[in-house]
């Protein structure tokens, strides 16, 4: 499910699994460099459906755990909403004896935990942004300890949307069909725009124009200019 992650400079290739493990591999090689958590570990992250994200000397990446006793709020079923977790990795030690070391979680403890992870976390000047499947969006500052920032909690379903971010504007799609644009400073609501099916694609920008894929089998195009004006939209 989880796509991969390439470090261009060190050549390795990062890949977040099912079985809660994020596997580094040396790209000329092919050979596993390191893992997180490291075998013989005792730390259970669930599973991965969010791609990892490099960030300089930083590696992140999202849980989506499926043991849902004491992982926070209860859902409208009585449930859980899941377990999900941001860890923010960075390498320790010199050469080939380096390893991934946890430099801080988000939530910092299980019992906070929000809801499951499956959008790739995207980063901006230190800032982590990434959707739950509690329906909130979470800003999170990278160099504070993973300091919560601001949360936006406007969406009415699950954001899957891997968030794209452009001239101090985040956007990304829910589930509630809705393409959302906020403020990255504050998570402050710009505008929305209604498609006719969920969102769950990760937009991108060029040229003040945004454009992304729904599943009623659109691609649409808005204007950011203006309050995101759609400008067309293609039926395949």
């Amino acid at each position: 499910w989880a796509g991969l992650a390439l470090d261009e400079k060190e050549e390795l290739l990062y890949i977040s699994t099912g079985n809660g493990k994020l596997k580094v591999f040396n790209v000329n090689s092919g050979e596993q460099f390191a893992e997180f958590p490291s075998q013989g570990s005792k730390d259970e992250l669930g599973q991965f459906y969010s791609s990892p994200t490099v960030y300089g000397d930083w590696v992140f990446v999202a849980s989506y755990q499926d043991k849902k006793s004491g992982c926070g709020p209860s859902g409208e079923d009585g449930k859980s909403p899941g377990c999900g977790r941001i860890y923010g990795l960075k390498w320790r030690g010199e050469g080939d004896d380096r390893v991934l070391h946890r430099e801080w979680v988000f939530p910092p403890t299980r019992e906070e935990a929000v809801g499951a992870f499956i959008g790739r976390p995207t980063v901006k000047d230190d800032i982590l942004v990434v959707g739950s499947s509690d329906k909130n969006i979470y800003a999170i500052n990278v160099a504070e300890n993973g300091k919560l920032e601001w949360d936006f909690k406007k969406a009415e379903a699950k954001i899957w949307s891997t968030p794209t971010i452009d001239n101090g504007v985040v956007y990304f799609g829910s589930l509630d069909h809705s393409l959302y644009a906020v403020n990255l400073a504050n998570g402050k609501y710009l505008w929305s725009f209604s498609a006719k099916g969920a969102i769950t694609s990760r937009p991108v920008v060029s040229n003040g124009t945004l454009y992304f894929g729904s599943l009623d089998k659109r691609i649409y195009a808005l204007d950011t200019k203006n309050n995101g004006k759609k400008l067309v939209d293609f039926q395949g």
